[in-house]
């Protein structure tokens, strides 16, 4: 479990790079006339604009519990970052309908 924390750790740390890439570009989803008003598409923004403050967060906290030698609480924070993910996905699916 230990070693599958680390590796977690550092693919997170190296998706931290193209989540903060999109959440740059998020603000593009409004170019649409009376796209505002969207509210699947608001959480969308919401959720791509999280994500890289996810990410830290869960990066910070899991090496603050990997220290402590929790190695199964650390691999549940280390994997909050999918449930954004999951939220992602879900709201574009719902969008593109």
């Amino acid at each position: 479990m230990k070693t599958l924390v680390i590796v977690l750790n550092i693919l997170w740390t190296l998706a931290l790079i193209p989540a903060c890439m999109g959440a740059m570009m998020s603000p593009m989803l409004f170019d649409a006339p009376d796209s505002g008003s969207n509210k699947v598409l608001w959480m969308i923004f919401w959720s791509t604009a999280a994500l890289p403050l996810i990410i830290l967060g869960s990066q910070i906290g899991s090496w603050i519990i990997f220290a402590k030698t929790d190695y199964s609480l650390a691999w549940k924070v280390s994997c909050l970052p999918l449930v954004d993910i999951l939220l992602l996905v879900i709201l574009w699916t719902i969008f593109s309908k």
